[in-house]
C-alpha cells in the first residue's frame, strides 16, 4: 500500500522516527505490501525488521501482524521495566486495504507527512496508550462519503461493544493538497465530539497526498478485551 506524501523540504534524507516491523519468518523480512508503505514516507522514517516481538531496541515504535484484517502497535511505557505497550487493531473496510499498512500509514502520517493538519507524535501515543483494543475504518474515494462509510463501519461495531468503550479516536483526512478539505475537516470534528465524551481524546489530522484519491482513516481506541465482534 503506497501513497504518495508531499515531501518534506527540510527533510534531507534523514529519519525523524524510527520504527520496528516484527516479522513471522525464521529470516526476518517485510512483505512488499509493508515496505511499499514505508517507502511512502520519502526517507523521514527509517525502520527495521526483528524476528520477536518481546522488547524494542532503538526504535520508537514497533508493528506487528500477518493477518488482513488484525496487526498490533507497540510502544515504550513509562515503568521502570520499559515495556511494550501493545494496541492490538482490527481493521474495518469494504475495500482492499490490508491491516499492517493500514495503520502505519494511520499512525505514522499525521506527524511525519507534511500537511494541513498535523499531530504531534506524543500525542498520538497518548491516545493509542488509553485502551486495550482499537478499531480502524478505512475508505477511500469523495471525503463527505467515505466519512460516513468509515463512522458506519465503527458505528457497527461499538454498538455491540457499547459506546461508553470507547477511550479515544484519531481522525486522518488523506487529501491532495490542492483540493479544498476545510469542510470535511469540520465534519469530522463533529463526528468525533459526537463519538467521544469532552473527557476523552480526539485528533483530527490531514496530511497532503499528490496523487490517488482521498482516503480517510477512523481509528477509535476502546477498553474491550477485545476489538473482534
Amino acid at each position: 500500500m503506497h501513497v504518495d506524501y508531499k515531501v518534506f523540504p527540510e527533510s534531507n534524507g534523514q529519519p525523524l522516527i524510527r520504527v520496528e516491523i516484527v516479522s513471522s519468518w525464521e529470516e526476518p523480512k517485510v512483505s512488499q505490501a509493508v515496505l511499499a508503505s514505508l517507502d511512502s514516507f520519502n526517507g523521514v522514517i527509517g525502520w527495521d525488521c526483528i524476528p520477536g516481538s518481546s522488547s524494542l531496541g532503538k526504535s520508537d515504535v514497533c508493528f506487528d501482524g500477518d493477518n488482513l484484517k488484525l496487526a498490533r502497535v507497540g510502544f515504550p511505557t513509562d515503568d521502570a521495566n520499559h515495556a511494550l505497550h501493545w494496541l492490538p487493531v482490527t481493521v474495518l473496510t469494504t475495500q482492499a486495504y490490508p491491516a499492517l499498512p493500514s495503520i502505519i500509514h494511520t499512525i505514522l502520517a499525521p506527524a511525519f507527512a507534511p500537511g494541513l493538519v498535523g499531530i504531534d507524535w506524543n500525542d498520538i501515543k497518548d491516545i493509542l496508550s488509553c485502551g486495550k483494543c482499537g478499531l480502524l475504518a478505512l475508505v477511500s474515494g469523495k471525503p463527505v462519503d467515505a466519512i460516513t462509510e468509515a463512522h458506519t463501519l465503527v458505528s457497527s461495531q461499538l454498538n455491540l461493544l457499547g459506546s461508553e468503550s470507547v477511550k479515544g479516536a484519531l481522525a486522518v483526512l488523506f487529501v491532495p493538497e490542492e483540493q479544498p478539505c476545510l469542510a470535511q475537516l469540520g465534519q469530522v470534528s463533529k463526528l468525533l465530539g459526537a463519538m467521544c465524551p469532552s473527557e476523552q481524546p480526539a485528533l483530527v489530522s490531514a496530511p497532503a497526498i499528490t496523487d490517488g484519491k482521498s482516503i480517510f482513516a477512523l481509528l477509535v481506541v476502546t477498553d474491550s478485551s477485545s476489538s473482534e465482534a
